[in-house]
C-alpha cells in the first residue's frame, strides 16, 4: 500500500504495538496530528508542556518496560523536551522522541522555529536520527525502537522535517519486521572465562559485598539476583534505582547505599575485600571520593554497557552482558561446584562492621528484641509510611502479622519500610510504654512500645487510624 510520511509514521506505530503517544502539537508536526486524529488505535495524551510529555513517557516506560513515545514540534517544542530526555538518559529508560523539524530545504537557514535538534540532544540521548527522505522513515523508526529498548536502554530522538510527512507524497509501505545495524550489536551473554574468574574471586572473599543497581530492575533479573545472593549468603545493598530488586525485609539486605543510604551499607562497602557490582554504574552519590572508595576491595562488575565499566572506578574482573544472563550462568556454575564461601569469615563479617546488626537504643538494652519505634510519615502526601526502627525476630514477626494495608485505606495506599536498624531519628521508649501519638512540624509520629506484640497490634492500628483521621480532617 502507498502511504504518505505521516501515514507511514502512524501505521508503523500501530505495527510496533505502540498504545500511547504523549505530545503537544505545533506547526512542524501538524501533518502527523492529522493522521492521529484520523485513527483510534494509538491514543494521544495531550500535555500542557513538552517536558511533561517526556516525563509521562518516562513513567510509562518504567511501569510497562515498553519504550515511551513522545511527539513534539520543532524549535521550542524540541528544546522543552530536553530535560525529560536527559532524565531518561541518566536513568536508562527506553524512549523514542519524535520531533518535528523545518522543511529540509530550510535546514540551516535559521528558519522560523528551527533549532539543531540533533546537535542539542546528542549529549543526552543514546542515539538520534535526522530523516531527510520519506523512503527511509520506516526503517529509521525501526532502528530507533531497537536502539532504545536493547542493550542499556535509553532515549532516541527521531527528527523529521515537515516536508517528509507531507500528504501529497506517497510511497509503498512495508513494516520492517527486523533490523540489523553494523555499528550496534549489544552483547548479552557474558564471557565464560571472565565468569569463571569472577566466581573464583567471589568464593575467595572473607568480607564480601553485593552492590546492585537499576540494571537488575531493567533486565527483570530479580529472581536470579535473589538466587545468587541467598546461595552465597553474602550481604547485599541496593542503589536508589535498584530498590525493589531484592527483598528489603531479608536479613541479608543491609539497606540502601550512598549519600542518602544507611550507615551500615556504606561502612560494609568501605571495609569489604571483594565487591560484586551488578547492573550499577558507580555514580558519585555512591562513590564519593574515588581515591578512597573501597580501598581494600577487588571488584567484579557485571553490566551490559561496556562504557560503564571502569568509567569511574577501576574494576578487576569486568563482565559485559545482560544481568539476567550473566547471573543465571554464574548461578549454574556455583550450584554445580563443591566450593562454598568461608562460613566462619562470613559470620564474623556480619557482626564485625560498624553499624551492621549493632544498634543500641538507650533505655531498651534489656529488651533488644521487644522494642521498636514507629513513625507515620508523609500523611499529607497521600502515602502512609510505617517505619519500624529496631530489629530482631520480634519486630519481624510484628511486621509480618500486622495488616498494614487496612490501617488507612483512605490515604490511597500503604508503603511499609521494615528492614534494618536506622541509626538516625530513632525514638527512645521506656520498656512497656504503650502506643502514643504526636504531631509536630506537619509530621505525624506514632510511638509504640512492643512489650507484648500480639496485644499491641490492635492498639497500634487504632493509633495509626486516629492519625490518618486527623490528617484527613
Amino acid at each position: 500500500m502507498e502511504l504518505s510520511g505521516s501515514q507511514i509514521l502512524m501505521q508503523f506505530l500501530k505495527d510496533e504495538g505502540v498504545e500511547y503517544i504523549f505530545g503537544y502539537p505545533g506547526g512542524a508536526v501538524l501533518h502527523i496530528y492529522d493522521e492521529i486524529y484520523a485513527q483510534d488505535d494509538v491514543q494521544h495524551i495531550l500535555v500542557r508542556h513538552e517536558q511533561g510529555a517526556t516525563h509521562m513517557a518516562d513513567g510509562y516506560a518504567r511501569a510497562t518496560g515498553k519504550p515511551g513515545v513522545v511527539l513534539v514540534t520543532s524549535g521550542p517544542g524540541a528544546t522543552n523536551a530536553v530535560t525529560g530526555i536527559a532524565t531518561a538518559h541518566m536513568d536508562s529508560v527506553p524512549m523514542v522522541v519524535i520531533t518535528g523539524q523545518v522543511p529540509t530545504h530550510a535546514i540551516g537557514s535559521d528558519a522560523f522555529q528551527e533549532v539543531d535538534c540533533v546537535g542539542i540532544t546528542r549529549p543526552c540521548v543514546k542515539h538520534n536520527f535526522l530523516v531527510k527522505d520519506v523512503r527511509e522513515l520506516a526503517s529509521t523508526l525501526k532502528k530507533a525502537f531497537y536502539v532504545a529498548g536493547t542493550g542499556r536502554p535509553g532515549p532516541v530522538v527521531v527528527d523529521i522535517p515537515k516536508d517528509v510527512t507531507a500528504p501529497n507524497v506517497k510511497i509503498p509501505y512495508e513494516y520492517p519486521a527486523s533490523v540489523t545495524m553494523r555499528s550496534y550489536n549489544p552483547v548479552v551473554r557474558g564471557h565464560s572465562g571472565q565468569m569463571r574468574k569472577a566466581l573464583d574471586l567471589i568464593l575467595s572473599a572473607k568480607r564480601p559485598m553485593i552492590y546492585t543497581g537499576g540494571g537488575v530492575v531493567l533486565d527483570d533479573a530479580a529472581d536470579e539476583l535473589v538466587r545468587f545472593t541467598r546461595t552465597l549468603g553474602y550481604p547485599i545493598t541496593n542503589t536508589l534505582m535498584g530498590l525493589g530488586a531484592y527483598p528489603g525485609t531479608d536479613p541479608q539486605f543491609i539497606g540502601m547505599l550512598g549519600m542518602h543510604g544507611t550507615y551500615e551499607a556504606n561502612m560494609a562497602m568501605h571495609h569489604c575485600d571483594v565487591l560484586i557490582g551488578v547492573g550499577a554504574r558507580f555514580d558519585d552519590r555512591v562513590v564519593g571520593d574515588v581515591n578512597k572508595f573501597c580501598p581494600e576491595a577487588r571488584i567484579v562488575h557485571i553490566d551490559i554497557d561496556p562504557a560503564s565499566i571502569s568509567k569511574t572506578v577501576k574494576v578487576h574482573v569486568p563482565i559485559v552482558g545482560s544481568v539476567s544472563n550473566v547471573l543465571g550462568e554464574i548461578n549454574g556454575m556455583l550450584e554445580g561446584s563443591n566450593r562454598r564461601p568461608h562460613a566462619q569469615a562470613l559470620a564474623e563479617w556480619f557482626t564485625g562492621v560498624p553499624g551492621v546488626r549493632q544498634v543500641v537504643y538507650p533505655g531498651l538494652e534489656s529488651h533488644p528484641d521487644h522494642a521498636c519505634a514507629a513513625r507515620l510519615l508523609d500523611g499529607f502526601g497521600g502515602m502512609l509510611a510505617i517505619v519500624l526502627d529496631g530489629g530482631g525476630p520480634a519486630a519481624d514477626r510484628f511486621c509480618a502479622s500486622l495488616k498494614l494495608a487496612a490501617v488507612a485505606p483512605s490515604l490511597g495506599g500503604v508503603e511499609t519500610l521494615v528492614s534494618q536498624p536506622r541509626l538516625t531519628s530513632h525514638v527512645d521508649l521506656t520498656p512497656g510504654e504503650r502506643a502514643s501519638l504526636g504531631i509536630d512540624d506537619g509530621m505525624i509520629r506514632i510511638s509504640v512500645g512492643l512489650e507484648d506484640l500480639a496485644d499491641l497490634k490492635t492498639e497500634f492500628a487504632a493509633a495509626a487510624a486516629a492519625a490518618a483521621a486527623r490528617v484527613a480532617a
